[in-house]
């Protein structure tokens, strides 16, 4: 295998041993490279189980953004205040799953993996 592919295996597991032990098994059971497997598929999905309807649709809009999306423009679509965005952004934060950093005068967050990013896609 060669060096590039290793380090892309590395850079999508950002070096999570779960994720790591995970890919190691795929490739030497010399299954094809694939970053959701069943295992990291169902323990990402735990952290999304029994999302309020207002978190879902925050997901969902998160995921169309490739990269950070302001905190503002997701309260004014999903339509809420957007002290209740932040609010929930920060309990996604304790679970891992999004990252919150700022931009300038703006409050951005994003997926914390990008393996979280492709499950809810």
């Amino acid at each position: 295998m060669s060096e590039a592919r290793l380090e892309d295996i590395y850079r999508v597991s950002q070096g999570i041993p779960f994720f790591l032990s995970e890919y190691a098994e795929q490739l030497l059971r010399g299954e094809k490279f694939y970053p959701l497997t069943p295992a990291i598929k169902a323990k990402l999905s735990l952290k999304l189980d029994y999302l309020s309807s207002q978190e879902e649709e925050l997901v969902d809009y998160l995921a169309c953004f490739r990269a950070s999306a302001s905190v503002s423009l997701l309260a004014r679509l999903i339509g809420l205040p957007t002290e209740e965005v932040v609010e929930i952004t920060e309990e996604f934060g304790q679970k891992q799953l999004l990252m919150e950093e700022e931009q300038g005068e703006d409050l951005v967050v994003r997926f914390s993996q990008e393996l979280s990013e492709n499950l809810c896609l």
